[in-house]
């Protein structure tokens, strides 16, 4: 009877994976080959593995990763070391593309990952990856695995197989399209409804801005108000006053305004004060008088005002001349 003893313990592992696992000539569009060690939990014999130099894996992970090579047919393909920026190609330049770190990925000790678009019969044979390492009592440890790549010509079910899945590409593609074109459609919509917003609130906007300017403009027209006093006859000298139609009329008196308004304003007039005297009295009795007064506008500019002063003449028992009659003065914006 054998007895067979298993110890599971945490040890580190070697992985060579290839995608996809047969090259077809033209129909295959790209080959990647991906070589990582990683550390893992493994069953081994008891003892480990002494004695060997080259495994799969160890019963104990490695302490480091010194470095990563890739052989195809027995010949160097690509490496990469710890001590190197990055992969060094070393066949198949300008048509391998190579990747790879240490340490790796997601746990891995360190990776190497090759790929070649539109393989063909030079791509096939036998690839293996050799991963060197030291352990955690410092001897090194080198880790070893292969696999072999075949290439197959097409057939005709390979062929049939390859317009069916480029047809199916092509529809997803064209459906993808379609969906892209529509969501684009959707934003180019939503540009000229913002558009379309925008225009208006920027045509509202100048109404306004005009609204504004326009109200500015009445209120400055608005706040456009002079006033004064003057007189009329007083300045022409006593007897200047003329007698026409039953009246006394002073000479026209023209005040002009401090600033020039758009347009001929509204002007009122008013009496301040007067100056006349009696000059006649009927003998022999008490007479009485009394004073009819009025003050005419005669003729307003956008500069300047013009008017003239008018009493009856000889009302009541008592004749008397006027010499002047003080004239308040406003004036106001018609806008």
């Amino acid at each position: 009877m054998l007895l067979v003893c298993l110890v599971v313990t945490k040890g580190s592992k070697i992985s060579l994976t290839s995608h996809p696992g047969t090259i077809k000539p033209v129909l295959t569009q790209a080959l990647t080959l991906r070589c990582s060690l990683n550390d893992t939990t493994v069953a081994s014999p008891s003892g480990g593995l002494v004695g060997r130099r080259d495994v799969m894996s160890t019963a104990d992970n490695v302490q480091a990763l010194i470095s990563l090579v890739v052989l195809r047919n027995g010949l160097d393909l690509a490496s990469i070391s710890s001590y190197s920026s990055g992969v060094t190609v070393l066949g198949d330049v300008g048509l391998l593309n190579a990747t790879g770190s240490i340490p790796g990925e997601k746990g891995e000790k360190g990776y190497i990952e090759l790929t070649w678009s539109y393989p063909g019969e030079a791509q096939s044979g036998n690839y293996s990856c050799e991963a060197n390492g030291i352990t955690t009592i410092g001897h090194t440890v080198r880790f070893l695995t292969s696999l072999q790549m075949p290439v197959k010509n097409p057939g005709l079910s390979d062929l049939i197989q390859y317009v069916h899945d480029r047809q199916i590409k092509d529809l997803d593609m064209e459906a993808q399209r379609q969906k892209q074109q529509a969501q684009i459609q959707d934003v180019q919509d939503k540009n000229t409804n913002l558009t379309q917003i925008v225009n208006t609130q920027h045509t509202q906007m100048q109404d306004m801005q005009r609204e504004q300017v326009n109200m500015q403009h009445l209120l400055n027209i608005s706040r456009h108000m002079e006033d004064g006093t003057t007189d009329c006859g007083r300045n022409a000298g006593i007897g200047s006053w003329q007698v026409v139609g039953g009246y006394q009329l002073s000479p026209n008196v023209t005040v002009t305004f401090t600033d020039v308004y758009k347009d001929p304003p509204m002007v009122m007039l008013n009496v301040g004060g007067m100056n006349f005297r009696n000059y006649i009295r009927t003998a022999g009795s008490y007479g009485y008088s009394y004073v009819e007064y009025h003050v005419d506008l005669v003729e307003v500019n956008a500069d300047s005002f013009v008017y003239r002063c008018r009493i009856r003449q000889n009302a009541g028992s008592y004749s008397y001349q006027m010499n002047s009659i003080d004239v308040n003065w406003h004036s106001f914006s018609r806008g």
